[in-house]
């Protein structure tokens, strides 16, 4: 099975659907309009990502792509959830809008996860996993 088509089986799976909306309908504090924001907002993640997928030739590029799309959305989901725990330790209380947010995103990642090569998926999770430094050193102030 091609990369394409199984990108398309496993991301238009009605069960995907389902379970984004058993997910939401937990969120009682929330209204509708707030619920289907954030449903249109995934869909639109995935629905993007299956265009390109369709129209991409080159089965290499398309694991390039699918690969830096999942860097994208699994960056995205670790800062949410550092913002979540942040907030949690600071004050106990978090943003629940974020926490729905973080829980759709991840069956998104999950269904990702279950396409793209194993070892690639390791690979961006220790680097996504790794500390990032913001203090400069000398030498490279001065160049």
């Amino acid at each position: 099975m091609t990369l394409v088509s199984m990108l398309k089986l496993r991301l238009q799976d009605p069960v995907l659907e389902i379970v984004w909306q058993e997910m939401l309908s937990g969120w009682a504090s929330s209204k509708e309009d707030e619920r289907a924001a954030l449903r249109d907002w995934v869909r639109g993640k995935r629905d993007d990502f299956l265009s390109f997928a369709s129209e991409c030739t080159e089965e290499e590029e398309l694991e390039q792509y699918a690969a830096l799309q999942y860097i994208e959305m699994r960056a995205h989901w670790q800062g949410i959830n550092n913002r979540i725990n942040y907030a949690m330790v600071l004050t106990g209380q978090t943003d629940v809008r974020l926490v729905y947010r973080s829980a759709i995103m991840s069956q998104l990642l999950g269904v990702l996860e279950g396409v793209l090569d194993p070892g690639s998926v390791s690979r961006i999770m220790n680097f996504l996993a790794e500390p990032v430094t913001t203090k400069r050193s000398g030498e490279a102030l001065a160049a």
